[in-house]
């Protein structure tokens, strides 16, 4: 009971304050960029008496409070999706990229730029996009003689590829002179366009979706088990699983139709929460939206700062995941968690 006691309020003090390093990182990351801002003029925005024009005030009212308010989102959307599908299908290797989500999100947002398309019908397509993506591997998975989670997992690489030929094609037949670098540059990740409209718009989206997830975390726990032991604590295993994939499939979607493709953070920041608290959703999933909107809004302002010319999300995201992701395959007690 001590050692329960002592865990509960642990996760406690590690998520407010990892909310409290949340709010400070937002704050140092407006500061910094090509431009300089001091402090003072971020704090001089709560100042609803002060209605003076600076170029610092434009600034952070037209360019870095939507970049980084969107960043950390963004952040947000990835970890929770990831840490959801890591338990669903009771896997610790296992992300939406991995599944061929991110590749069929991918495909719906680069249709809608070919197509000049709106924000609004980019997300919408990019979901339905990464629902086939999911729902082709489940398929394959069903259909295998190997029910196993590894089979699950090489089933996503599957989807990957054939999603990744269609994005080929889109790219093949895509105007040179404009489409083709517009799609290219956004598969690399990026948010360099980011606006307070985005923000509004995937606000609602990353809250709804991540509060469902972590309302259903003890389900989780028990779906992590297999499906056995879930219906034997009264869990309706079908319908749970449906809303789980789609509120994670939503969420990476949004991700992916605003940001381009950003791969391994929903399976990195999971991996390190676990490794925090330990595999209980219920003190699992908190701890990794807050470590992942502090993440990716940390590699977004490296992205805009480290040089003259912006670096894509996806390299910075992808040469920190294939050395943490290194450490935990060598780490054979991380991966039997």
């Amino acid at each position: 009971m001590k050692t329960k006691f002592y865990l509960h309020n642990r996760t406690k003090e590690i998520v407010f304050l990892l909310g409290i390093i949340s709010v400070i990182t937002i704050f140092i990351c407006l500061c910094i960029g090509r431009y300089h801002i001091e402090i003072n003029d971020v704090l001089s925005l709560f100042d609803l008496r002060n209605g003076t024009e600076t170029p610092a005030k434009n600034i952070l009212l037209h360019i870095r409070i939507p970049r980084v308010l969107l960043a950390y989102l963004m952040g947000v959307a990835l970890s929770v999706s990831g840490a959801a599908y890591q338990g669903l299908f009771h896997n610790r290797l296992v992300s939406p990229g991995v599944l061929g989500v991110n590749s069929g999100a991918c495909v719906g947002a680069s249709l809608c730029i070919l197509l000049n398309a709106g924000t609004a019908e980019r997300i919408t397509v990019s979901f339905l996009f990464g629902i086939v993506a999911a729902l082709m591997a489940l398929v394959i998975q069903k259909f295998s003689r190997n029910k196993s989670s590894l089979v699950l997992v090489l089933a996503g690489i599957v989807v990957s590829a054939f999603m990744n030929a269609m994005i080929g094609i889109i790219k093949y037949v895509a105007d040179g002179q404009d489409k083709l670098a517009s799609i290219t540059f956004w598969l690399l990740g990026s948010i360099a366009n980011a606006e307070m409209s985005h923000v509004y718009l995937v606000l609602p989206f990353v809250t709804i979706c991540s509060a469902i997830i972590l309302s259903m975390g003890w389900r989780l726990n028990a779906m992590s088990l297999g499906e056995k032991e879930a219906l034997s604590v009264g869990i309706n295993y079908k319908a749970v699983r449906l809303i789980i994939v789609l509120c994670s499939t939503l969420l990476t979607s949004v991700s992916v139709s605003i940001s381009g493709s950003i791969d391994w953070i929903g399976l990195i920041i999971p991996n390190i929460s676990r490794s925090i608290v330990g595999a209980n959703h219920r003190k699992m999933l908190p701890i990794s939206m807050l470590f992942g909107g502090i993440f990716m809004t940390i590699v977004d302002t490296v992205a805009r700062s480290i040089s003259p010319n912006e670096i894509p999300l996806g390299i910075i995201t992808g040469l920190f995941g294939a050395v943490t992701y290194l450490v935990i395959l060598l780490n054979k007690k991380g991966i039997e968690q």
